[in-house]
């Protein structure tokens, strides 16, 4: 069995595991073993701090404390701003920026690309050939192969 997991610090791994034995309430998981696909830097990230608005006190309304990541590649962005301190938003928000649909999207075709050596959209250019594809046409309410 093949599965994807992710780290809380944006590190994907591919393992594969053998199940032992499992029930409803447990599943046991005999050698495991992981493999750096890739990895998220700040260079693929886009960080911005801004003053972050509503009750917090003076501190919070000085300082730049509230945190926006934008992630280039996906075009997923994230914000925090509930807590008082830089380090907390920032790490608020890579959690965040870890469960965005888009950035999910974007990290499961990354590995998708990985595994097959190609892009989804090179796959389908070498796929939608004639030969692979079938054409029907309706004639007289009913479905006919057209060798066109």
């Amino acid at each position: 069995m093949w599965g994807i997991s992710h780290d809380r610090d944006v590190v994907l791994h591919r393992f594969r595991c053998h199940v032992v034995s499992h029930s409803l309430a447990a599943i046991q998981v005999a050698n495991v073993t992981k493999q750096i696909l890739f990895s998220v830097t700040k260079k693929d990230l886009e960080i911005s701090w801004y003053t972050s608005p509503g009750p917090g006190g003076q501190k919070k309304n000085k300082c730049k404390n509230a945190c926006r990541i934008i992630h280039r590649a996906s075009g997923a962005m994230v914000t925090a701003q509930e807590r008082r301190e830089q380090k907390a938003n920032l790490k608020a928000a890579l959690h965040r920026l870890v469960d965005h649909p888009k950035f999910h999207l974007w990290w499961t075709r990354k590995v998708w690309e990985i595994d097959e050596g190609e892009t989804i959209e090179q796959k389908v250019d070498r796929t939608m050939t004639k030969e692979n594809l079938r054409f029907e046409v309706s004639v007289n309410g009913k479905w006919e192969i057209s060798n066109d």
